[in-house]
């Protein structure tokens, strides 16, 4: 690999990230319609339950001041449809899939971060709840000449993403444009 461009993540799940997602597994899993393996019917309040608490913990506390709308209101306009587009059963593989990360596979982190010699842009976002600043700061410092870059939002984890300003998404088009300008490796 010659560069890579990591934006508001980690290389390993955290133990904090491990609650949340469990939490989010746990919204679905209890909901009636769960079988065990599948659901017999739309899992409708589990949805909502998980929409609830992944809209806590994607938008920061100063997006939330900001709302006009209740609460209950946005998160059930903005965020529930987008969940309920997806199969169930396919939420539930994301969340495995990101409890199971781990580029050093249960081994030293700090070590296998070390021995990356690819060019490294690491993105954060301000005010992101899942990866926050100090843990992507911490794992920029243990790649070799990867460069820290923080995102100002208050949308938290979609810094830079498509639901954010033009500002914030010409922020992350010239981080990568930057990126991959540099020559390949450190």
């Amino acid at each position: 690999m010659e560069r890579i461009c990591c934006v508001c993540g980690t290389a390993r799940t955290t133990t904090h990230n491990r609650l949340f997602l469990l939490s989010l597994r746990q919204a679905l899993t209890a909901d009636r319609h769960w079988n065990g393996s599948g659901f017999n019917a739309p899992p409708e309040q589990g949805l909502r339950t998980y929409a609830l608490i992944y809209a806590s913990w994607a938008a920061s506390q100063p997006f939330f001041r900001s709302i006009a709308e209740p609460v209950e209101d946005h998160v059930e306009q903005h965020w529930l449809p987008h969940y309920q587009r997806h199969d169930p059963r396919d939420l539930i593989a994301m969340l495995d899939t990101w409890l199971a990360h781990d580029v050093a596979a249960a081994g030293d982190l700090a070590a296998s971060l070390g021995r990356i010699t690819a060019r490294t842009a690491v993105v954060a976002g301000s005010h992101d709840l899942y990866f926050p600043l100090e843990d992507l700061a911490a794992e920029a410092d243990a790649i070799p000449g990867a460069e820290l870059h923080v995102i100002p939002s208050e949308l938290g984890h979609r810094a830079g993403n498509p639901h954010s300003s033009p500002a914030e998404q010409r922020q992350l088009s010239r981080i990568v444009e930057t990126l991959l300008q540099q020559p390949s490796h450190v």
